[in-house]
């Protein structure tokens, strides 16, 4: 029987082991499906060949690029294996052994990993599956995201031994780069961190396909950066981080410096399968992280809605001959439509009404700063187009953003029966007269909106009510309510609406929200909806 006794010549760890020849050929080289496999660049994939010849083993290089030796002679055509021979291929030194074929001696057989890293365990299924295992672990007793991918460096470091440092990258979407996030290195040098290819990384990430070069020096794929030559760098995996969606959102890459402990294949298979896990894990904390941020969010949108609810009128002043009825229903949980109605000393009944520019809470912001302006206004003033003077310099003076209110001012004289009105930018209140006819106010006296222009003045419009007659203020919310075949509600259906009610604020109100929701159906309300309705009692003196 023959057999090959192994040494390695850059390991000072034993004496080596022995392996049986396979019948009729054993090959041997980088390639996993050879009999004998040397994990290293430098070796081919094929590199050599030991074959039986009747009673005699022959020695016949492959083609190899870097050549085999035996007894110190390159190895030209196929040449007789004889006992005690020395055969060396790279750092690796085979000597032939001819034992005798009625030998009872066992022989010792190695699987071909081991002659690449005695003291390194195989990656078998268990170990793989341990790893991942042990990753999920770690992880899933921590949802803190800021924690997740340094706790995956650390792990890495343990599952590869042979890895001296370690990284990884995610993207950022603001400004379209891969950007290192968290490295490790086992060095004592924190900054000795990965600095792998920025063509390589962009590759995986793009590609969503893991790589590995088993000597980066020697790479045409690697640019040959500094990083490479000034951190020692000879093996290289790198590995997309891919989401619950398959799109990758980083990178994790190791390297090596050992060239007799490259990554393998089955490293690469181990870090997919362990990456697979992290991002797993990093994913569902991050939907975690998001959904405590939406139960956040929800919570003070919550209170800014209690918020803006207590701003409006919890209730309508009550004046004998008079009724009023408020409607307001937000596109989302906060608005920018602002309506009060509250009486002054002197008797008279103070309404204003107007629709913020823009919708949630930064409409919301400002529609709650008009309120306080309003109400304040009112302690000193009782002149309609005084208040609304002050009450636009005040908005001018803090105008953010460009955003501007239209706004109904009104001051209404139960004893006179008078309404005063002030119209800066909005649309005219409609009247239905108590002859059923529904009319506008004068749309020529209106100005500009709130907030726009600085000591601006505006035109006071006075009109008497009769007994039965019935004023609408409404927001645009209303008139452009749409339904499935994107007509608009209009304000001739508004008007028809008002003059099917006779005189009853509540009872108008109620119709108006119901007309507007038949007409719109299941379409999604797309703008804030307002009423404010005060109406003259048919019977009044």
């Amino acid at each position: 029987m023959a057999a090959l006794a192994l040494s390695l010549t850059r390991r000072d760890n034993g004496s080596g082991i022995t392996i049986t020849l396979h019948e009729p050929d054993t090959l041997i080289g980088r390639q996993a499906d050879c009999h004998i496999q040397l994990e290293h660049a430098l070796v081919s994939r094929q590199h050599a060949k030991i074959s039986r010849r009747l009673d005699h083993y022959y020695l016949e290089d492959l083609g190899s690029s870097n050549g085999s030796l035996i007894n110190g002679n390159v190895v030209k055509e196929p040449v007789i294996l004889r006992h005690g021979d020395t055969l060396e291929i790279h750092t690796w030194r085979f000597q032939y052994v001819n034992l005798p074929a009625t030998t009872d001696d066992p022989i010792t057989v190695k699987p071909a990993e081991s002659l690449l890293a005695p003291d390194r365990p195989a990656l078998d299924g268990g170990r793989k599956l341990d790893a991942v295992l042990e990753i999920s672990r770690r992880l899933a007793s921590n949802l803190a995201l800021e924690e997740h991918l340094p706790k995956v460096l650390d792990i890495l470091l343990e599952i590869f031994p042979q890895a001296e440092r370690t990284s990884i990258v995610l993207y950022e979407p603001t400004s379209g780069q891969l950007v290192t996030k968290f490295a490790k290195s086992r060095s004592a040098d924190t900054a000795q961190t990965s600095a792998i290819s920025q063509t390589i990384v962009n590759k995986v990430f793009q590609e969503k396909q893991p790589l590995l070069s088993i000597n980066a020096a020697d790479d045409d794929r690697f640019d040959t950066s500094q990083s490479i030559i000034a951190l020692t760098i000879h093996s290289v995996m790198t590995v997309p981080l891919l989401g619950i969606d398959g799109d990758a959102f980083g990178v994790v890459t190791l390297d090596t410096g050992s060239p007799i402990h490259p990554f393998n294949d089955k490293d690469l298979q181990l870090l997919t399968a362990v990456a697979g896990q992290a991002a797993l894990s990093y994913e569902s904390a991050r939907l975690w992280a998001a959904h405590l941020d939406q139960i956040k969010h929800q919570a003070q949108i919550d209170i800014a809605q209690r918020i803006q609810q207590a701003l409006l009128p919890q209730s309508l002043p009550n004046v004998d001959g008079y009724t009023f009825a408020a409607r307001y229903q937000a596109a989302s949980a906060v608005g920018g439509d602002y309506y009060d109605m509250f009486s002054l000393p002197n008797g008279k009944i103070c309404m204003a009404f107007g629709d913020v520019a823009g919708k949630g809470i930064p409409a919301a912001l400002l529609m709650s700063r008009l309120s306080s302006v309003v109400q304040s206004t009112m302690q000193f003033v009782d002149n309609p187009q005084q208040a609304v003077g002050l009450i636009n310099n005040h908005m001018c003076r803090e105008n953010l953003e460009g955003r501007f209110v239209t706004l109904l001012f009104a001051l209404l004289d139960p004893n006179s029966a008078e309404l005063s009105l002030v119209n800066a930018g909005h649309m005219s209140p409609l009247i239905r007269r108590h002859n059923g006819k529904v009319e506008a106010f004068n749309h020529d006296s209106g100005g500009i909106p709130i907030g726009i222009q600085a000591d601006n003045r505006y035109h006071v419009q006075r009109r008497p009510l009769a007994p039965g007659d019935t004023v609408v203020f409404y927001t645009d919310g209303i008139t452009e309510a749409m339904n499935s075949d994107r007509a608009l509600y209009g304000s001739t259906r508004l008007r028809a609406s008002m003059q099917l009610c006779d005189g009853d604020a509540y009872q108008l109100g109620d119709r108006i929200m119901t007309d507007i929701q038949q007409h719109a159906g299941q379409v999604a309300q797309n703008d804030d909806i307002s009423i404010l309705i005060l109406a003259r009692d048919r019977n009044s003196p």
